[in-house]
């Protein structure tokens, strides 16, 4: 297995890190993880805890055979 890794700096833009195992990442590329994270996060309001869940699930709806673990993290700034 062979992780995705990027570097780039945060700004104060709303900003999340989607860590996953391969269980996700073989049923979803990157970029429908985050278009669907910040749908989850953004506009349903969900909290990180919740939206991993949801990932998780449909993840496994996708028909995922491993493992799914998902963690987000999302980074706050003070004003």
């Amino acid at each position: 297995s062979v992780p995705d890794i990027q570097f780039f700096k945060v700004g104060r833009e709303p900003t999340i890190l989607i860590m996953a195992c391969d269980g996700l990442w073989d049923v979803m590329d990157g970029d429908d993880a985050v278009r669907i994270v910040k749908d989850l996060l953004f506009d349903k309001k969900l909290s990180a805890k919740d939206g991993a869940a949801r990932l998780t699930e449909l993840a496994q709806h996708l028909g995922s055979s491993d493992n799914v673990t998902v963690i987000l993290i999302r980074f706050y700034w003070e004003e």
